[in-house]
């Protein structure tokens, strides 16, 4: 990783950020790099001076906070539709959707808190959030106060590692 961080410390600051919320963003749709990959990175860069900590942190949140709710709106506006087409059409044919939007419901709250904590399984996640009819305010609060803590930590070990 150092390798990669001394070949893009070529750039400014404002291209490190920009790259940055573009690379969250569009993992709403296809997460190319982890965004823990992306965030211990501005770390890094944040250890070698060639971020601050708060600029980081912003444009962190303005990649991921969107991206996440943005999962959260397709899987309420078009979850549904989605589960009639393979192969997610396949995923239902036992009512296992049925029975896992139950246990969503249930617990969203702490669900989409410990999401935040969880690599890997956030994309589907937030879509069956999203799917169980989740308020997109209510997710954004919950998402916004977990990332405080979660990119404040992989800040840290980033810079740690420097």
């Amino acid at each position: 990783m150092n390798a990669v961080i001394e070949n893009l410390s070529q750039f400014s600051d404002l291209q490190i950020l920009l790259s940055s919320i573009l690379l969250l963003l569009q993992g709403m749709v296809l997460g190319v790099f982890p965004e823990e990959s992306i965030i211990l990175a501005l770390g890094a860069f944040w250890g070698k001076g060639k971020v601050e900590f708060w600029q980081a942190f912003l444009a962190i949140q303005l990649g991921l906070l969107p991206a996440n709710l943005g999962l959260v709106f397709i899987g309420r506006t078009f979850g549904t539709r989605c589960l009639q087409v393979p192969p997610f059409k396949w995923l239902n044919g036992s009512g296992a959707v049925e029975r896992a939007l139950v246990k969503v419901k249930k617990n969203s709250r702490l669900t989409i808190a410990l999401t935040r904590f969880t690599p890997f399984v956030r994309a589907p996640v937030y879509f069956a959030v999203g799917l169980s009819g989740f308020k997109l305010s209510s997710f954004l609060k919950i998402d916004a106060l977990a990332s405080l803590l979660q990119i404040s930590i992989l800040l840290a070990v980033g810079r740690h590692f420097t």
